[in-house]
């Protein structure tokens, strides 16, 4: 039983490593964003793909996966805390994952909507905007029916 605990406990502790290295990489992820760095982003790519396949192989090994339960109830109430602090920390990491994640999620579609904006102005430099204007049926193919409507 004992021997059970300690094997769990170092489950989390690995799971909690690598999770710690997941966030760090997208901290490094972010900082090649904003820096414009490829080289370093798909780095970053390639150290991500290490990282999760690792956790996948990590999540594998944990009793829950084998239809076990984790923690049984009469493990020692000082284990079963040390393992709601794992799970906990666990948890943190977690959500500050995904709050990291989303963050360059916006930045790379704000990004791209940016460059998308450029790409339409530099292309369409010479038109003029069909708003206003007497010749908007001729150069649109219809009128617009505010000129026509009578007060």
């Amino acid at each position: 039983m004992e021997k059970d605990i300690i094997i769990l406990k170092n489950l989390y502790m690995k799971r909690i490593s690598l999770y710690e290295e997941l966030l760090e990489c997208i901290k490094k992820e972010s900082d090649d964003l904003m820096k414009q760095n490829i080289k370093g982003i798909w780095t970053s790519l390639d150290e991500k793909k290490e990282i999760l396949e690792a956790i996948e192989e990590n999540t594998r090994c944990f009793p829950e996966n084998s239809g076990l339960n984790p923690v049984p109830s009469d493990v020692p109430r000082q284990d079963r805390d040390a393992i709601t602090q794992l799970k906990r920390k666990l948890g943190y990491l977690k959500q500050e994952i995904g709050v990291r994640v989303k963050e360059n999620v916006s930045f790379i579609n704000e990004t791209l909507g940016f460059i998308n904006d450029i790409f339409y102005a530099l292309s369409n430099k010479n038109q003029k905007p069909d708003t206003y204007g007497r010749d908007l049926k001729k150069r649109n193919g219809s009128s617009n029916l505010i000129y026509h409507n009578e007060v």
